[in-house]
């Protein structure tokens, strides 16, 4: 009650990395508390909040947020044998991080 209280606030706020932020707490949140049965229904009524989330962390091309999520979604993908998407999903995160490390080289 107090996840979905305090998301409600955050996703009304104006700025992207906290909206962004309040999806993925949320959807992770809702994902750890309920059972094991209805994990992938849970993950499919999420899946929204998760690719909007990752949405907005790219556009302010924030890479610790960008990587855990495509990491997130990727484990979950795999977790219910989701597999195309899994890929999809590790081949956005290396061309993601492969933009990056070609405009910033390490």
């Amino acid at each position: 009650a107090v996840v979905s209280t305090q998301s409600t606030g955050a996703l009304s706020s104006n700025s992207t990395l906290i909206q962004s932020t309040a999806r993925f707490l949320y959807a992770q949140s809702k994902l750890s508390t309920c059972p094991a049965e209805h994990r992938h229904t849970t993950f499919r009524t999420l899946e929204s909040h998760l690719i909007t989330a990752l949405a907005g962390f790219l556009a302010l091309s924030h890479v610790r947020y960008v990587t855990e999520l495509f990491y997130f979604l990727a484990r979950l993908y795999d977790e219910f044998g989701m597999r195309d998407d899994r890929n999809k999903c590790a081949k956005k995160f290396r061309n993601f991080y492969q933009n990056l490390t070609i405009h910033d080289p390490l």
